[in-house]
């Protein structure tokens, strides 16, 4: 499937959003995946299309600023757990998320590591590193590392 990565295979995805890269919910259903979580506006998802192929959706957007700006950090504290809620419920009924942005590198790729450290207790230095490996554009937007860092930090400890 194209423009699709694994966090973890067959249990949590990421991609860039249909506003940049066009999807075909068809084939995402085909690949096993259930749910669709926005973490941007949502742009160009059409949730009756997904509706009808089985796929669930929400939306908690995270800001687009790069670098990020005041009122960022606290945004970021307020969606983030609201997402992983969201991926959590979604795991537990058996239907595989994919998190999107635009490109599905910044908001998802943080949103991963605050799924990793959540669930897998990875410190967020090591949660960086673990998206990276699977998307090594993850968080490289101006000034989107220390940012990521501070956020988790926050969240985690």
């Amino acid at each position: 499937m194209q423009h699709v990565f694994w966090l973890r295979p067959n249990l949590i995805a990421g991609r860039s959003g249909p506003n940049l890269h066009p999807w075909n919910p068809s084939e995402l259903a085909a690949a096993g995946i259930g749910a669709v979580l926005s973490v941007n506006d949502a742009a160009a998802v059409y949730t009756e299309d997904l509706a009808n192929v089985g796929i669930e959706s929400a939306c908690f957007p995270l800001a687009d600023n790069a670098p990020p700006r005041a009122g960022d950090f606290e945004h970021c504290l307020e969606m983030l757990p609201r997402s992983l809620s969201y991926l959590l419920a979604a795991i537990e009924a058996g239907k595989t998320p994919l998190i999107h942005c635009t490109a599905g590198k910044d908001r998802t790729g943080l949103t991963m590591c605050h799924y990793l450290c959540q669930q897998e207790a990875y410190s967020p230095r090591d949660a960086i590193a673990e998206v990276r490996r699977v998307r090594p554009i993850a968080l490289s937007a101006t000034g989107y590392e220390g940012f990521s860092l501070e956020v988790l930090s926050a969240l985690h400890g």
